[in-house]
């Protein structure tokens, strides 16, 4: 593959990632403004989000998948306290 067709294929899949995090930020946002069919468009917005993030994988590839991988890791695993003041 071609270095061009690489970086596109990086830049779109860098794109839709940025979608993704949109749309996770915008789902758990919505129900606080008023419009009709409130249920079916979160659910509408979470199930196309899943959609795009899963073609943002195999655009972007193994590599970034593990750089996701470990950034959520990192962001839901606490520290352990190295040795408390109390002892």
């Amino acid at each position: 593959m071609s270095q061009e067709k690489r970086n596109i294929r990086k830049k779109t899949g860098l794109l839709l990632l940025g979608i993704v995090v949109l749309g996770w930020i915008a789902v758990p946002i919505l129900p606080f403004f008023h419009f009709p069919y409130k249920v079916a468009v979160i659910t509408t917005v979470a199930v196309i989000n899943e959609g795009i993030f899963i073609i943002t994988i195999a655009l972007l590839g193994k590599e970034y998948w593990g750089k996701i991988k470990a950034a959520t890791k990192r962001f839901f695993t606490r520290k352990k306290d190295i040795k408390s003041p109390a002892e």
